[in-house]
Parts: C-alpha cells; structure tokens; sequence
C-alpha cells in the first residue's frame, strides 16, 4: 500500500507514493521500486454484464506523475532483520516473510542517510 507526500511546488501537490515492484534474492536482498504519482478513480465494467447494459465499479488506479522509479536495496543486517520473526516493529510477524509496507521502514532510513 502507498503512502501520501506533499510534494513542493506552486501550488503545494499532494501525490502518492507506491512500491510498483519488489525484486528478492532469497538469502540475500531485497530491491524496491517506488514510484511517485497520483490515484486516480477510473470506472471498471463489471464482470458478467451484458455490452448493452455494462455496470461499473470505481476503481483507484496508480498513475505515475513522472517516468521515473527509483530502487532501494535492502540487504545485510536489514536484509536479516526484515527476514526474521518479530522485529520490533512488527512483533506478530512470521520469519522469511514480509509484505510490501514492511519496506518503507528500510526505504525511509536509506533516504536519511543521503
């Protein structure tokens, strides 16, 4: 799931921010990619309708802002505690698995480091 950040500009723009991939070598990293965009609500047929009388879902699609993605690495100690049963920020968690939220925790402190 992505997250909103308010992006500088005249006017101020609030865009969304996703991880549009996740690349794992098991063992040995983890590679995401985010991307920075807008939700936008798109309306999406209904499975089963008839052509003559289609019905529709709003749905919310990602729509990257600008074509560019840029990857984080995650590997070594952050590789082995993103891997493990219950780090401290998240105690429930099962060893050797991870969901895509679990990255930006990595993703924001290789940002600080910059």
């Amino acid at each position: 799931m992505g997250r909103q950040i308010t992006v500088p500009a005249v006017p101020a723009q609030t865009l969304q921010e996703e991880i549009v991939g996740v690349q794992h070598t098991l063992g040995k990293q983890v590679v995401a990619h985010v991307a920075i965009g807008v939700m936008v609500d798109t309306p999406v047929a209904i499975p089963g309708d008839t052509p003559m009388t289609p019905k529709y879902k709003m749905k919310s699609i990602f729509t990257m802002a600008k074509n560019e993605v840029q990857g984080y690495t995650i590997e070594g100690d952050d590789y082995d505690e993103l891997m493990s049963a219950g780090p401290s920020w998240a105690p429930g968690k099962k060893a050797g698995k991870f969901q895509p939220d679990d990255l930006w925790l990595y993703i924001d402190k290789q940002r600080a480091a910059q």
